[in-house]
């Protein structure tokens, strides 16, 4: 019985000496497929193909965390920025082992984030790496333009006098 596979990638070439030969591919920019097609072993390499690349199951915070750390994502910066991350997991994990997935997203999950983010308080810049690391741009000592903007205030006295005056409600 002839099967149509779906998801195959069939790409015609031209040979020098004008023969065109075809060559089939798992999926557009997937594995070359090795076996003849319309075959039995063509379609068992198509499913050994697929559960290879087959993303790993993220069930925790400490799923997703391992899966970020094998992604090219996280190969891609820095290693001192690869070591600031791991910092932050590390933290993240003594704070929430095995925390499933789906809890994150729950009503009040932002809370205890931010109320986790203050127990850093007497760190600053340790508190925002471990929400937000920072960007390369600002380690790395280049300035940034100035506004042009009119300069603040030294102070503001903001009272609620000060406050009916500039909504126009006071005689």
């Amino acid at each position: 019985m002839l099967v149509k596979l779906k998801g195959i990638h069939k790409v015609k070439r031209r040979l020098a000496n004008g023969e065109v030969r075809v060559h089939y591919y798992a999926w557009r920019g997937g594995p070359k497929m090795e076996a003849a097609p319309n075959t039995e072993a063509f379609a068992a390499e198509l499913l050994r193909h697929r559960a290879e690349s087959a993303p790993a199951e993220v069930n925790t915070l400490d799923d997703l965390i391992d899966a970020f750390q094998k992604s090219p994502a996280f190969a891609a910066p820095a290693e001192k920025t690869q070591d600031a991350h791991r910092h932050s997991f590390k933290e993240i994990r003594k704070e929430w082992p095995k925390l499933p997935l789906k809890l994150t997203q729950q009503r009040g999950m932002k809370a205890m984030i931010r109320n986790w983010h203050h127990t850093f308080a007497a760190n600053p810049r340790k508190a925002d790496q471990m929400l937000f690391p920072s960007p390369a741009s600002s380690r790395s000592g280049l300035t940034r333009k100035r506004s042009k903007r009119t300069p603040a205030p030294e102070s503001i006295d903001f009272t609620p006098d000060h406050a009916r005056k500039a909504s126009g409600r006071l005689s």
